[in-house]
């Protein structure tokens, strides 16, 4: 039953397609993406978060500018609990600018993302078959008044 259950939860998800907003401003100059993956569960979070960004800097490249990342995250997919996901909110620069803490960002967001995806797969429950007791077989001999068991 509860494999017929995975199998028809699996077919609605992959007939749902992916979610993505596209690009979105946010201010000024701040844009942000989101995608979740059409194969929940059965997919890791780093095809998604490339997804977004090549969406980014097919975005930035139309202005003639570069991706500059302000912040990213994403969450690797559970079979039966979600689907995997990616954000990130981005600026679009110029090829000549310096972004002096764009390289701190992506690290402190990579490491935040590896602590959060350990997390939830530690605390996520896992579904778990647990084959039928076997069957127990008891074999009694009598030898005048004594009786003699024994059980496989």
């Amino acid at each position: 039953m509860q494999i017929l259950r995975m199998l028809c939860f699996a077919a609605a998800t992959s007939l749902s397609g992916c979610a993505s907003t596209g690009v979105v401003p946010m201010d000024r100059d701040t844009f942000m993406i989101s995608k979740t993956s059409p194969a929940c569960g059965f997919r890791s979070a780093a095809g998604t978060k490339a997804d977004i960004y090549r969406e980014a800097n097919q975005y930035c490249s139309a202005r003639h500018q570069q991706v500059s990342t302000m912040s990213s995250s994403s969450q690797d997919g559970i079979i039966g609990a979600r689907c995997a996901s990616a954000e990130l909110e981005f600026r679009c620069i110029d090829p000549g600018e310096i972004d002096a803490g764009a390289a701190d960002r992506l690290r402190q967001n990579a490491q935040q993302e590896r602590v959060n995806n350990q997390i939830d797969q530690a605390v996520t429950p896992r579904i778990v078959i647990t084959p039928p007791p076997r069957a127990v077989t008891t074999d009694c001999t009598t030898a005048g008044r004594n009786v003699s068991c024994t059980t496989r």
